[in-house]
């Protein structure tokens, strides 16, 4: 059954109901003798006021059941928004991994219901008249928007009833790549040269770079784990590791003297989760009022420094408040993780050679 069957069979089997609904003057349809048509929907049109009402509410149950609660559809997002991945829509909901979600029932309930309510009364209004319906037969948008968590591609999801497949929508002006970020294993890797065996840390140190050195990173937002990571590339391109770390003020621990440096948050309360290595001794903790920390060659933030106080500039904190790090080597290899959250100890490796 496709969606215009399915309307035109409620409407024949709850005629009787829809009657006896009350009719208002529709506020710009008009009948051949140019008198307003009659409407037979409510002011309030939300999901929650219909559903105050009893034959639109036996439409929207029966919307629900007919398309979704027992279907098989897959999702197939072209690798876009890897938590999902190639599901069915019910595994979703069963298991809540889509939160507020386009791809949760109650959202589609919310922000597709009314459009169903509506294209019913559209053939109640104007029974022989297809033109007023505006209805897809085949296919139907889930509504609101889906952002990609890897990329931020934006996705707005078409439900192809006919196929029962729920994938982004595409035509001919629009065109949806495969996500840059399938299968990474999301873990940052840079490196940067230490020629002078010691590292600087700080909070932000974006501004010692110059005008012409920062167009050279990329202009992508860093909401999403593709922004984050080509940020980090660019600016270790540029001798610095720039990684992200939320809102966590993390500490940095030098392990074995400086053969390798691990920036995150150990908590001395629980020590049976604890995972920081014997070795590994606290030497800084770094204020993230930018959600990000940086490390650069000492000799380079000295040489930077000198440049930037020249310029008369007004000062970062940052540039006061930092601390440096004595290593056994001259080169610095980043391995930082993605997932930062509070069950996460180590945010990143600095392993030293």
């Amino acid at each position: 059954m496709d969606f215009v069957e399915f309307i035109k069979n409620f409407k024949n089997e709850h005629q009787e109901e829809i009657n006896e609904l009350p009719e208002y003057n529709h506020p710009f349809l008009k009948d051949e003798s140019e008198k307003p048509l009659k409407w037979k929907l409510p002011d309030d049109d939300s999901h929650e006021a219909l559903s105050e009402i009893p034959v639109f509410k036996k439409l929207m149950d029966g919307f629900m059941e007919e398309f979704f609660y027992t279907k098989e559809i897959k999702v197939n997002l072209k690798d876009h928004c890897r938590f999902y991945g190639e599901k069915a829509l019910h595994e979703f909901n069963e298991t809540k991994e889509d939160g507020y979600s386009p791809l949760s029932y109650e959202s589609i309930k919310k922000y597709r219901i009314p459009y169903v309510v509506k294209a019913l009364a559209n053939m109640l209004l104007t029974p022989d008249r297809d033109m007023f319906l505006h209805l897809d037969s085949e296919m139907m948008l889930i509504a609101e928007d889906l952002y990609c968590e890897d990329c931020g591609e934006r996705l707005r999801l078409e439900y192809d009833l006919l196929e029962s497949r729920i994938a982004p929508l595409e035509n001919e002006y629009l065109t949806i790549p495969k996500c840059p970020c399938a299968g990474e294993d999301f873990l940052i890797k840079a490196t940067i040269p230490v020629p002078s065996g010691k590292l600087v840390f700080a909070n932000n140190l974006r501004c010692l770079f110059t005008e012409k050195e920062v167009e050279t990173i990329e202009d992508i937002s860093v909401n999403s784990f593709y922004g984050r990571k080509k940020h980090t590339l660019d600016y270790a391109k540029l001798g610095m590791l720039f990684a992200s770390v939320g809102n966590t003020s993390p500490n940095v621990y030098s392990v074995n003297e400086g053969e390798e440096i691990l920036v995150g948050n150990f908590w001395e309360e629980m020590e049976e989760e604890n995972n920081l290595p014997e070795n590994a001794v606290p030497v800084g903790n770094i204020c993230t009022d930018l959600w990000w920390y940086c490390a650069i060659d000492f000799d380079d933030f000295k040489r930077r420094l000198k440049v930037f106080e020249e310029s008369g500039e007004e000062k970062n904190p940052s540039l006061e408040d930092y601390f440096v790090v004595e290593i056994k080597g001259t080169e610095a290899h980043l391995e930082h993780y993605v997932e930062i959250d509070e069950d996460v100890d180590v945010f990143s490796k600095i392993i030293i050679k």
